[in-house]
């Protein structure tokens, strides 16, 4: 439950930061680095279910993988859509 909770505020800062004229590039390295920690630790659950230790979790640990991999992917969207809007 801990990580959902924490993936739901991930996405809320990145709704947050679309609707924001100009982007503090400083958030968004600080957003990045949550959400690649998140990528290793749902790959690696993810590796674990399907090994069969945990084989009853494996819908949990693709559903968590997926959402931390559009997360990733909708910051880098928008990284690259307004690139020219950043804060250093």
């Amino acid at each position: 439950m801990k990580k959902v909770t924490k993936l739901s505020q991930i996405a809320e800062i990145i709704e947050r930061i679309k609707n924001q004229k100009k982007i503090d590039l400083k958030e968004v390295e600080k957003l990045k680095h949550q959400l690649d920690e998140e990528e290793k630790i749902s790959r690696n659950y993810l590796q674990i279910t399907q090994k069969g230790i945990f084989a009853k979790n494996i819908k949990r640990a693709l559903k968590w993988n997926k959402k931390v991999i559009d997360l990733k992917e909708e910051l880098n969207a928008l990284m690259n859509k307004k690139s020219s809007n950043f804060i250093p």
